[in-house]
Order: structure tokens, then sequence, then C-alpha cells
């Protein structure tokens, strides 16, 4: 198949050429599309990622803060009022 980019600019074509480490623009375009689906699939594994452990900092800090609350209360109840 048969693909024409016509206003593509010399200078992205020799960026990509020098990146790919490719002589030719059209084996240059063809690897940085490549590297992109590659890239994209990527980015969406840590988007998830990231998700998930926000997901898990919030629980933990929920935690932490209960027991920071439970302890208030222990040294309340136990009249050590000035550890806190």
């Amino acid at each position: 198949m048969l693909v024409k980019i016509p206003d593509m600019d010399d200078d992205v074509i020799a960026e990509l050429k020098r990146t790919t480490g490719t002589r030719t623009g059209s084996r240059a375009v063809y690897l940085a599309s490549l590297g992109y689906l590659e890239y994209h699939k990527i980015c969406a594994e840590q988007d998830k990622e990231i998700a998930d452990l926000r997901q898990k900092l919030a629980a933990a800090a929920q935690v932490i803060e209960g027991a920071r609350s439970a302890a208030a209360l222990l040294l309340e109840k136990t009249g050590q009022t000035e550890l806190l």
C-alpha cells in the first residue's frame, strides 16, 4: 500500500531518520509508527497502574487516619493527653 504524506516537514523526516537509524524517510516513518503503537500500549498500561496505585494510596491514607483517631481516643481515655 502506498501512503503519501506531502506536507511532512523535511526537518521532521531528518530527525526520524536519525532516531530510527534508517536511510529512507518512508522506513523512518514506518518504524516511528510502530514505536508509537508500542508506546501507546505502554502508556495505557501505566495509566491503569497509576489509577490502581492512587486507589491503594487513598485506602492506606484512610487506614492511617483511622489508626491516628483511634490512638488519640485511646490516649484521651487513658488520661495521657499530653502525648498528643
